[in-house]
């Protein structure tokens, strides 16, 4: 590989796949960093490189259509990458790849990609529109973590998994996010992949549904409506946890396994129709804390044991600020930890 930096257009040429570095600051420009105002990848060149372009001051970038993949912080913290156009060659986005991009507004993931990898565009706060495209199968832990910006996303049926394990949801803390359409099938819905997206209204699934994880739409405070057309295998602990707007949950089809807690504090929620069967027993179906009284004794456990009177919302909301700011922190630092 070849690069050339002449009037800020850092030119890379050169045939196979381009160099990885172990960690941003090998990169052969990071010296010029500051002086990439666009990076042009000539043809030939078959993937972008681990760290390649990871703190360059660039506003833009062409990638050609012999792309095959994005490394891991091939373009983390570019903060001033307004858009950038991925080729319809390519097939893996890597952690973190566009991470950081605070300048970006809008993102095309063609029908070539088909896996999305961890924290691949999480925190580019300008974000407002993503296009997923129609083969995308796997969507990581904390892909769009933290885009606030973002108003609605339509997923494509067919996808295995949505998220992970971990407390950073792939779509955790968007919360401008008012729609979420899942266009078919779909294996896994990952704990925490929705959590905290406070804006979020409705929530419609195409098609079945494998596995709702663990607190996936937790604390989705404004949620109206979740329509799952299909059938329903595992709906996990805690996972609609303080929806408390939310009315309406239908799934057409049949439901394995939901768990106790699944609808745990939805307040609002006065029945679950499932298969066209309408289920109002909030203590079985929906958990602890969906009737008038729960609600009330939630709220005055504690005078009536001659405690404080402070209702328990206001130390959980505290709590969750807490633990938020520790995850951004964690976020942060595993990213940055092994380079310095």
């Amino acid at each position: 590989m070849t690069a050339t930096l002449i009037g800020g257009v850092l030119t890379v040429s050169g045939k196979g796949n381009m160099g990885d570095y172990d960690n941003y600051r090998e990169s052969p420009w990071y010296s010029k960093r500051a002086d990439i105002t666009r990076a042009v990848i000539e043809s030939g060149v078959t993937s972008v490189g681990i760290y390649a372009f990871d703190s360059c001051e660039m506003t833009s970038v062409a990638i050609p259509d012999s792309v095959t993949s994005i490394g891991d912080h091939a373009f983390f913290y570019c903060k001033n990458l307004t858009s950038v156009t991925i080729p319809d060659s390519v097939t893996s986005i890597k952690r973190s790849a566009f991470g950081n991009c605070y300048s970006l507004t809008s993102v095309t993931i063609p029908d070539s990609v088909t896996s999305i990898g961890d924290s691949a565009f999480s925190v580019c706060n300008g974000l407002t529109s993503v296009t997923i495209g129609s083969n995308v199968k796997t969507i990581g832990e904390g892909a769009f973590e933290g885009c606030y910006r973002l108003t609605s996303i339509v997923i494509p049926g067919g996808v295995a998994s949505i998220g992970g394990d971990s407390i950073f949801g792939a779509f955790g803390g968007c919360t401008a996010l008012k729609s979420v359409i899942i266009k078919g099938n779909v294996g896994i819905i990952g704990s925490y992949t929705f959590v905290v997206c406070t804006g979020l209204e409705t929530v419609t699934i195409e098609g079945n549904v494998g596995t709702i994880g663990e607190g996936a739409f937790d604390r989705c405070t404004s949620l109206k409506t979740v329509t799952i057309e299909g059938n329903v295998g595992t709906i996990g602990e805690g996972a609609f946890h303080r929806c408390t707007s939310l009315k309406t949950v239908t799934i057409g089809g049949n439901a394995g396994n939901i768990d106790s807690t699944a609808f745990e504090y939805c307040t609002s929620l006065k029945s679950v129709t499932i298969g066209g069967e309408e289920s109002t027993d909030g203590t079985d179906r929906n958990g602890p804390g969906n009737n008038e009284n729960d609600t009330e004794n939630e709220n005055t456990s504690d005078e009536d044991s001659g405690g404080s009177s402070t209702p328990y919302w206001i130390f959980a909301v505290a709590i969750a600020a807490f633990i938020a700011c520790i995850a951004a922190w964690m976020f942060f630092f595993r990213c940055r930890k092994s380079d310095e």
